[in-house]
């Protein structure tokens, strides 16, 4: 992420660490997984690529923004969670692009 976001993201690694102290969190980017690992050929990566843009295109006037979310903490982790109407239309893309993915490289995509 580049601008306000960019900043928010370092601002907050930055807290976390002096409060919490390093640990393996800080080297994970954030992230919200839409699909199960999946592999796809060098010389289909353009294509996936294609794919995904295409199902970007299609959907993104149907996001909020910015995109709700909850705080969870347990004992063992702390993050944040889409929260349940976005998630839907977040599940929703997944499989559009997981079928936008099959019918242009022939990868196969778990959402």
């Amino acid at each position: 992420p580049t601008g306000p976001l960019a900043q928010k993201l370092s601002d907050f690694w930055q807290q976390s660490k002096q409060i919490c102290g390093k640990n393996k969190a800080h080297n994970i980017f954030p992230h919200i997984t839409l699909c199960q690992f999946f592999m796809c050929e060098d010389s289909k990566v353009d294509a996936l690529g294609e794919a995904l843009q295409t199902t970007v295109s299609r959907w993104k006037c149907k996001f909020s923004a910015p995109l709700p979310l909850e705080l969870y903490t347990s004992s063992n982790f702390i993050g944040l969670f889409v929260k349940e109407d976005s998630a839907e239309v977040l599940k929703k893309f997944a499989a559009d692009f997981a079928a936008e993915a099959a019918s242009k490289t022939e990868v196969h995509v778990e959402p």
